[in-house]
Order: structure tokens, then C-alpha cells, then sequence
């Protein structure tokens, strides 16, 4: 149990990692229509490429914060997922916009 935290990050990081090669793979977003944002992007494939890079770098910050966790100093891990996050989630956002 005391890798627990760490392994619950890598099954995160795979589950999005696996999600972004899906998204990366096929060119067409994988979420339900209920969830899509009503959007016009002028190229959808090149949408969905962005939008999978945009997975794949916040799927960094799980796998980072998993890695930290390994050495047991939790109070980092937990600081580097959360700053990874909110910085993934910037760059996504800067991602994302060149496709709209």
C-alpha cells in the first residue's frame, strides 16, 4: 500500500495517454456528443490532433507526479500534480486555439 499513490497516478496517465493515441489515431474526438462544445473549427482532424496533444501533456503531469511519488515525499508529488495540471491546462488552451 505504500505505493498506492503512484500507481493510481500511472493507471491515470496511461488511461489518458491511451485516450490521446486514440483521439491522435483516428482524427475524430472520442466524447459524447452531449459533452463537445459547440464549436466551428475551421479543420476538425486538426482539431482532434490538437486536442490529443492537449491530453497528452496533461497526462505528463499524472505521470510526474506518480515518478515523485515513488520517493515518498507526497506534499511534492501532490504540488507538481496540481501545478501540472493548471499548466497543461494553459497550454492546452493555447493548443487548442490554433485548430478554432
Amino acid at each position: 500500500m505504500e505505493y498506492a499513490y503512484s500507481i493510481m497516478m500511472f493507471i491515470m496517465a496511461g488511461a489518458l495517454l491511451v485516450c490521446a493515441g486514440l483521439t491522435a489515431a483516428t482524427k475524430t474526438l472520442i466524447l459524447p456528443r452531449r459533452y463537445k462544445v459547440s464549436y466551428k473549427a475551421r479543420d476538425k482532424k486538426l482539431y482532434a490532433v490538437q486536442f490529443a496533444k492537449a491530453i497528452a501533456i496533461i497526462a505528463c503531469a499524472f505521470l510526474v507526479s506518480g515518478l515523485v511519488g515513488l520517493t515518498k515525499i507526497y506534499v511534492l508529488a501532490v504540488i507538481l500534480l496540481i501545478a501540472g495540471i493548471v499548466g497543461g491546462l494553459v497550454i492546452a488552451a493555447k493548443l487548442v486555439k490554433k485548430a478554432m
